[in-house]
């Protein structure tokens, strides 16, 4: 992923942490959430007709072309689908867009903010060696922790 400007670190929290945590927020969300800006993407084609575009805050679609050909005044909406007769070929389909939150939501920097500072680590229940299995007590905090993420993460289809 493309390194994006970071939000300040919190008073009190290191920013070496800070920095690791918003990139793994990043990372596990699947693209850079804020700030907005503008930015390249080349993607695979969807061979459908809807083609989907690595983010969930589309500002603007500046140009997109579908198997090196520009598509003229596409359909598309805030969530970052385009509508069209996309190609199938892998890497087809490149878009310029602005996107992405002016400022970090509210919720999620407060997420954040959990994550950096938090120092418990999640606890190992069962471990089973043979099947390379490993489980963890998940508590109440993490499951919201962990939809609160959810909201931003981009889905398994893009």
């Amino acid at each position: 992923m493309p390194t994006h400007p970071l939000p300040p670190a919190p008073s009190g929290v290191d920013a070496s942490r800070w920095a690791q945590t918003v990139a793994s927020v990043r990372e596990y969300c699947g693209w850079h959430i804020a700030p907005e800006i503008d930015e390249e993407v080349t993607v695979d084609g969807s061979g459908c007709a809807v083609q989907m575009l690595p983010t969930l805050r589309l500002v603007d679609l500046v140009s997109i072309t579908n198997d090196g050909a520009a598509v003229s005044n596409p359909e598309w909406s805030a969530a970052g689908f385009v509508r069209g007769s996309w190609t199938c070929r892998m890497r087809g389909v490149t878009a310029t867009m602005r996107h992405g939150y002016e400022d970090w939501p509210a919720d999620l920097l407060g997420v954040l903010v959990e994550l950096a500072t938090d120092d418990q680590k999640a606890r190992v229940s069962q471990v089973t060696n043979r099947a390379y299995q490993v489980s963890f007590n998940i508590d109440a905090e993490t499951e919201q922790r962990r939809t609160v993420l959810d909201r931003y993460r981009l889905s398994d289809l893009q």
